[in-house]
């Protein structure tokens, strides 16, 4: 799904809420700004790998099934 250039994460938007984590939440475990972190969450700009890594360990989910384009 596109949205201002990039794509959402479903599945990482899925398993956030799952555990009652909002963006904000996310962002500070990542050492993010909100704003930053809501950007990539929607496809706007790239996620570093080291991001990616860390949020595959956080949820227990494959990188590649976090980050899967629908």
């Amino acid at each position: 799904m596109r949205k201002g250039g990039g794509f959402l994460y479903k599945r990482l938007i899925a398993e956030r809420k799952e555990r009652g984590l909002v963006q904000k939440d996310v962002a500070k475990m990542l050492d993010l700004g909100f704003y930053t972190y809501r950007r990539r969450e929607i496809g706007e700009i790239d996620f570093k790998l080291s991001e990616c890594k860390k949020l595959s360990e956080m949820f227990e989910v494959p990188i590649e099934d976090l980050f899967k384009q629908f």
